[in-house]
């Protein structure tokens, strides 16, 4: 299974046959754990995961896991006594070929007949490079969940959206460094997302586009603010106030690294 490949077809094919936020949430939790199996054709899981992963309700799940299979997304089936189902996740690229071989019909068949073997040979090898590009850019991207699991958990289905359009906007190196940062900021997990697009749009607004340009941005904002502490015993950006736990999910801009 193409990690990248499977995200773009999974993405398209909701154009066509949409799903809720928990049905999203619930497909990424699965994609993520057959990944973490090394794709497996059939894994297990317990449902208990599932929605831990997920953000799901008991009393829900079993709702959203139909819907899946149902609209096509998944197989499963259930197992003796208390024992996890057992899953299949469908191969989302590989329909969306097979429907676009076959709205093309015969003429694609005719137009394949006239091409040459080194012409052959060629697409399968750039095949293989856009593979390895695709492979590497997946790898990436599992890191950066991987990154966001390990401080908050499991992304829902709003942050594993909103990271993979962050991902194609400022680069895993860049997105890494705004995760990190929230983290050792003690961003709580409700907050992470609106917290790293601000983050996102500072970084932007300051044309700032290497990690290394973002670490200077953060050293020049904290000299400016020892100097005023310095000055006037205070701090105008009070840059030390963590996000705080007590049910507040408000943060000001001087909150943010710089």
């Amino acid at each position: 299974m193409n990690y990248l490949k499977q995200l773009r077809a999974f993405y398209d094919a909701l154009e066509l046959n949409p799903l809720n936020a928990s049905e999203v949430a619930l497909w990424h939790a699965l994609t993520w754990v057959n990944n973490k199996t090394g794709w497996k054709y059939e894994f297990t899981v317990a449902s208990s995961v599932l929605c831990q992963k997920a953000g799901l309700k008991s009393d829900n799940f079993y709702k959203v896991r139909n819907k899946l299979q149902q609209a096509g997304y998944i197989n499963w089936r259930p197992r003796r006594g208390n024992q996890a189902a057992v899953y299949q996740m469908v191969k989302l690229y590989d329909l969306s070929v097979n429907n676009t071989d076959s709205h093309t019909g015969n003429s694609t068949d005719s137009r394949t007949d006239t091409f040459t073997g080194n012409h052959t040979a060629l697409t399968k090898l750039n095949e293989t490079k856009q593979d390895d590009v695709d492979n590497a850019r997946v790898k990436k991207l599992q890191a950066v969940f991987e990154l966001w699991q390990h401080i908050w958990d499991f992304p829902n289905a709003i942050a594993q959206q909103d990271l993979q359009v962050w991902f194609k906007e400022i680069g895993p190196e860049l997105l890494t460094y705004a995760i990190t940062e929230a983290g050792r900021s003690n961003v709580l997990a409700r907050n992470a997302d609106r917290y790293i697009q601000r983050t996102i749009d500072h970084m932007q607004e300051q044309k700032i586009t290497t990690v290394q340009q973002a670490k200077e941005a953060a050293e020049k904002h904290r000299q400016q603010v020892h100097r005023e502490i310095s000055q006037t015993g205070k701090s105008a950006y009070a840059k030390n106030k963590p996000v705080t736990s007590t049910g507040s999910s408000s943060f000001e801009a001087s909150d943010l690294p710089f």
